[in-house]
């Protein structure tokens, strides 16, 4: 039986992703590892972040995981040894894949700017600046791949949403978030959500461009891998 860790720093987002991974790599054993601190810590720039989180990975790999998907973007880059598109790292110390859950949506929206025309934007919005600074470089450095698309990435921080969610006032965060891809639509050809916490915002929500969000593709990267790895073993 195949066995998938997930490690997550948001408790609330464990059930969405045991769903889509049980949906995805039927008959799966799935793993959940919460460490809500790893967030914490890296909001607060702490240097701790990088081997916390590969101590995360290495306990999934204790419990026999075959593959790990980090499901926070603040932790993804470090937990990774790679942001090119769906990158995985893989070495002595972390001897499974470990992917970051947002890479398939880098490199989408790349795909989707690239189509609308040369000189066409991406918005990346956050409402941690902790996940700002590596969603943004891993949606550039997609983006720039094919100098000759002159792409560009502007990436905005919805000041209060993260507030707002925390107090427990999903309406005053939602409110936000729609409100920063209103303006957004107006510039850029495709907006991307850092967080899996925002998708829920845009739920029937009204939005003239493409609103990519991570669980959806980061899970069918996962479940594609290890078809790749079932097929080769």
């Amino acid at each position: 039986m195949t066995r998938v860790g997930l490690l997550h720093t948001v408790p609330a987002l464990a059930p969405g992703f045991d769903e889509r991974v049980r949906a995805a790599v039927p008959g799966s054993d799935v793993v959940h590892l919460v460490q809500a601190q790893l967030l914490s810590l890296a909001v607060a720039q702490s240097p701790d972040v990088p081997e916390l989180t590969r101590a995360a990975c290495r306990a999934l790999v204790g419990l026999d995981c075959d593959a790990i998907l980090v499901t926070c973007s603040s932790i993804g880059e470090v937990a990774t040894t790679s942001i090119r598109e769906g990158a995985t790292s893989q070495d002595a110390d972390l001897p499974v894949p470990v992917l970051r859950v947002d890479a398939p949506m880098a490199a989408e929206a790349a795909r989707i700017a690239a189509a609308a025309g040369p000189g066409s934007r991406i918005v990346v919005l956050a409402t941690q600046p902790s996940t700002l600074g590596p969603s943004g470089r891993l949606v550039t450095d997609a983006a720039t791949r094919r100098p000759e698309d002159r792409l560009s990435v502007d990436t905005v921080l919805v000041e209060g949403a993260a507030a707002a969610l925390a107090r427990g006032e999903r309406p005053e965060h939602d409110r936000l978030l729609l409100a920063a891809a209103a303006e957004a639509q107006e510039r850029c050809a495709v907006i991307v959500l850092a967080q899996a916490s925002m998708v829920a915002a845009f739920d029937g929500a009204d939005v003239s461009v493409p609103v990519l969000s991570s669980p959806e593709s980061g899970v069918a990267a996962l479940a594609a891998l290890l078809a790749e790895q079932g097929d080769g073993s």
